[in-house]
């Protein structure tokens, strides 16, 4: 009998990994659903969304962000839960007018049939996901990336709850390739897509004018006005001036009183809540504003340097980036940590994820699948996310304490090569 050499070793065990992710994942998935039905936890946000469109629809702009129209248009759905008796409860979705436009075919569907076809179309983006994620790497391992970005836990997750998130991963993986391909104004108008989530583009908007990218900052600029002019377009202009007030997290810092769960995000707040479930709301506040602000300011301290134009520079820097907006926002699920693979993945393809990187991507990928699958919690889950993202941070940090380093060693050389006149 032939031997069976390393590398049929490591394709069997890459392909024993990939089946155990996917039949895990759908353990979950029948789990949660047995437990809850759907729209409860299953689709959770697939039926905010469905509810906000019958609303538009019902009422114009003027019921878009109404929270009694959307709580009218959503109790319907209770008999999908295995507790129909229980209402479900309302939450506005920090969307633009435009989204909840474009979501109007689904919405129009029977709740079923429009869940699936959404879960088709989100499962479409995350497939083309891993597909422009795995470019980073060798042709050999794509197959490989492909797969673990589809079994990962925060593209699950969004699958799940029914949230567009991987469309927006999409867009930072296309940004990626467009600033490498030196193309910054079609990166510009790949960052504007993150507008449709604006908690997501801040500092990502930010840096690019910090650095003065300004072929990048005028696509993200246009596109970000296209979709502000899409969204008056469609609903008026009174529901964009109410929209800001959407965005504002109207809870307490307990998420009392509506579906906002956060002590299973990924952020400060989560971590806090997670540490101190006690904790007084204006302290766990005044904590979090604290972490973000110095989260915000060690990023602005790592990325003081030049631009980063090599493809190594780029990946350190959109790691460091993308933990930010995560760590810092007041509202960030498991599910946003797919803005954080196409970087992780660039970051890794570069050979920069050395013992600390390596050991924070094993961390994001691995640790969450299990503890989800052994205990359907979201919330344990959040653990290994937020450990692993500061882990990332900090080999992200160190990365771009090198690639300055080397540039500064290079300005130096120049200066003494002898002028040939």
């Amino acid at each position: 009998m032939p031997a069976v050499s390393n590398s049929q070793r490591n394709t069997l065990f890459r392909v024993v990994v990939l089946i155990g992710m996917v039949l895990a994942w759908a353990a979950v998935w029948h789990g949660v659903q047995e437990l809850s039905g759907l729209f409860r936890a299953i689709g959770v946000d697939f039926a905010l969304y469905r509810a906000q469109t019958l609303a538009f629809l019902a009422g114009g702009g003027s019921a878009l962000y109404d929270l009694r129209a959307l709580s009218q248009q959503l109790q319907p759905l209770q008999v999908y839960t295995t507790n129909p008796t229980l209402p479900l409860e309302p939450g506005l979705a920090s969307y633009p007018a435009l989204f909840i436009w474009l979501f109007i075919p689904f919405a129009k569907l029977s709740p079923l049939l429009g869940f699936a076809l959404w879960t088709l179309l989100n499962f479409g983006a995350a497939v083309y996901l891993g597909l422009r994620t795995a470019q980073f790497f060798s042709k050999s391992d794509r197959w490989w990336v492909t797969g673990l970005v589809l079994t990962c836990f925060p593209v699950f997750f969004a699958l799940l709850t029914g949230q567009p998130v991987i469309v927006l991963g999409c867009a930072i993986a296309e940004a990626m390739i467009s600033f490498s391909a030196g193309r910054p104004l079609r990166a510009g108008l790949w960052v504007a897509v993150l507008a449709l989530k604006p908690e997501y583009i801040v500092l990502v908007g930010l840096l690019l004018l910090w650095k003065r990218q300004w072929r990048a900052v005028l696509g993200a600029a246009a596109g970000a006005a296209a979709i502000v002019a899409g969204s008056v377009l469609v609903a008026g202009p009174a529901a964009v001036l109410t929209y800001p007030a959407a965005l504002s997290d109207k809870m307490d810092f307990h998420g009392s009183g509506g579906p906002v769960f956060p002590s299973s995000m990924i952020n400060w707040r989560g971590l806090i809540l997670r540490l101190a479930p006690a904790i007084e709301n204006h302290t766990g506040l005044l904590l979090t504003v604290v972490l973000g602000l110095v989260t915000v300011g060690l990023a602005a301290w790592a990325l003081r340097g030049p631009w980063a134009a090599t493809r190594r520079g780029l990946a350190s820097t959109w790691v460091i980036v993308i933990v930010a907006t995560l760590l810092a926002g007041y509202h960030s699920h498991g599910h946003g940590a797919v803005l954080l693979i196409p970087p992780m993945a660039a970051f890794a393809a570069e050979g920069s994820a050395r013992r600390l990187g390596s050991l924070a991507v094993k961390v994001l990928i691995a640790l969450p699948t299990v503890i989800c699958a052994a205990y359907y919690s979201s919330e344990l889950a959040a653990w290994p996310l937020t450990i692993g993202m500061i882990l990332l941070f900090v080999a992200a940090w160190g990365e771009c304490e090198e690639v300055q380093a080397e540039a500064r060693l290079r300005t130096a050389a120049l200066r003494f090569i002898p002028r040939v006149s």
